[in-house]
C-alpha cells in the first residue's frame, strides 16, 4: 500500500516549522544579553550557574555527587555550549565540588579558581589532576585578588594570603577545613552577590569589615547554619535579598531557627531552594 502523499507533506511542513520555531528561539535567546544567576537545588549543598551576557559560563561551587548541578546545567546552559570558563570552588568540601566529577565528562573546565588545593583529600586531588589531565588551568585564590569577565569581576575577601602557602596549600592546620571556605563577591552592572560558601559568620564579618561591599544578594553561609550568619554581619552587609541552599528535610536542622529570626527582624526577604527549587536572578 502506497504512503498517501498528503501525510508525507503534512510530516514535512511539520518538520520545517519545527526547524523554522528552533531557529527562531535560537536566535532570540542569542540576542538577549543579560546575566543570569541560578542558585541550583542540588539537595544539601551548595552549586550556582552564571552566563554572564550570553557569553561566559561559570560554576560557582557544584553541589554533592548526585547528578543535581548536571542536570541544572542541562537546563541552563546553551546546549550547544560544552566549556565553563569559569569555575570557582569556595573550599573542598564534597557537597562543594562532589557534582564537579560527572560535570568534567560533559563540559571541558577552562579556568578553575580554588581556595586550598588540600592533597589530604584523594578525592578532591584526582579531580584536581584529571582537570590538569583535560587542560584547564588552576589558581589558588587569597583575599584581594580578582578575576574578571567582560564587564563582571569577582573579588575575593577571603582567605588571606598568609593562611595559604605559595604552593597553595593551607599553612594551619585545623579541624574546620570552614576557615578556608573562600568568600568573594560577584559584581554585575552595579548588583553586587556576597557568595560565602561555609564561612563562619565571624571571618566572613572580619572580611568584609573595612570594605565598601554592599551587596544586593548574600548567599547565606553554609546552607543557613547558626555558625554561618550573625546579626553582626547581617548589620554589616545589609543585604536586599537572602538566598539558602539546603536540602529538603534534612538532618542537620538547616536553616537554623536563629538564622531566620535575623533576617525576619531586619525584614529581609529569604529564598530558599528546598522550598522554591531552583532560584532565578536576572541583572
Amino acid at each position: 500500500m502506497q504512503k498517501s502523499p498528503i501525510t508525507k507533506k503534512a510530516l514535512l511542513f511539520s518538520l520545517l516549522f519545527s526547524i523554522f520555531i528552533t531557529g527562531v528561539l535560537f536566535i532570540f535567546h542569542l540576542g538577549k544579553n543579560s546575566t543570569i544567576v541560578v542558585f541550583c537545588d542540588v539537595g544539601q549543598g551548595d552549586g550556582t550557574y552564571i552566563r554572564i551576557q550570553n557569553k561566559i559560563d561559570v560554576i560557582v561551587d557544584a553541589g554533592p555527587d548526585n547528578g543535581t548541578m548536571l542536570s541544572c546545567l542541562g537546563k541552563y546552559m546553551p546546549f550547544f555550549d560544552k566549556q565553563i570558563e569559569i569555575a570557582i570552588l569556595s573550599h573542598p568540601q564534597s557537597d562543594h565540588y562532589g557534582g564537579l566529577k560527572s560535570i568534567i565528562e560533559r563540559y571541558k573546565i577552562k579556568q578553575l579558581y580554588i581556595s586550598d588545593r588540600d592533597n589530604s583529600n584523594k578525592s578532591f586531588s584526582e579531580l584536581l589532576q584529571k582537570i590538569v589531565r583535560q587542560q584547564g588551568q588552576i589558581s589558588v585564590m587569597r583575599a584581594g585578588q580578582y578575576i574578571s569577565a567582560l564587564d563582571s569581576n569577582f573579588y575575593f575577601y577571603w582567605p588571606p594570603s598568609y593562611l595559604i602557602s605559595k604552593n597553595g596549600f593551607s599553612i594551619i592546620k585545623n579541624s574546620d577545613d570552614n576557615i578556608y571556605s573562600s568568600v568573594f563577591s560577584f559584581t554585575e552592572k552595579g548588583h553586587t552577590i556576597l557568595f560565602t560558601g561555609d564561612t563562619p559568620a565571624s571571618l566572613i564579618a572580619h572580611s568584609i569589615k573595612n570594605t565598601h561591599v554592599s551587596p544586593f544578594i548574600l548567599k547565606v553561609s553554609h546552607h543557613g547554619s547558626k555558625n554561618g550568619t550573625s546579626q553582626e554581619l547581617i548589620s554589616l552587609a545589609h543585604p536586599f535579598l537572602a538566598v539558602i541552599s539546603v536540602g529538603k528535610k534534612n538532618t542537620y536542622g538547616h536553616p537554623a531557627k536563629e538564622v531566620l529570626a535575623i533576617f525576619q527582624a531586619l525584614k529581609i526577604p529569604v529564598r530558599r531552594t528546598d522550598e522554591e527549587g531552583d532560584i532565578i536572578i536576572r541583572l
